[in-house]
């Protein structure tokens, strides 16, 4: 019986309305032919609301990783700058200046290899 079904899909534009429509036929072997007629854009809704949702949630990612490249740029900054004062001031003379750098890494050793010598 499937070898003697014959269906198919035609997409189509009411011509009265201008609105788009899919059209889908099968016909038995009895050969009666059954016909729906669906427009377009209920077909499409859930796909269309799915990938409304993947612009939503990118664009809440999108705002979260901009914000924590805000942060980490700001922990980075804050004590190169502070370290580039302090070598300021230690070229204008003023050994008594100290490095006020808390972090731990390559910047903070930087600074605290300043605390010798003030």
């Amino acid at each position: 019986m499937a070898a003697q079904l014959k269906q198919g899909q035609v997409p189509f534009v009411d011509e009265a309305t201008k609105e788009a429509y899919t059209g889908a036929y099968a016909k038995t072997a009895l050969g009666v032919t059954a016909v729906a007629m669906v427009p377009t854009e209920v077909i499409l809704e859930a796909a269309n609301a799915v990938k409304r949702e993947s612009f939503y949630i990118a664009g809440r990612i999108l705002s979260v990783a901009l914000f924590a490249i805000f942060v980490f740029s700001i922990t980075l900054t804050t004590p190169i700058e502070n370290l580039a004062e302090l070598t300021n001031r230690v070229a204008k003379g003023d050994f008594s200046a100290k490095a006020n750098i808390g972090s731990r890494d390559e910047v903070g050793q930087l600074g605290g290899s300043f605390q010798p010598h003030a």
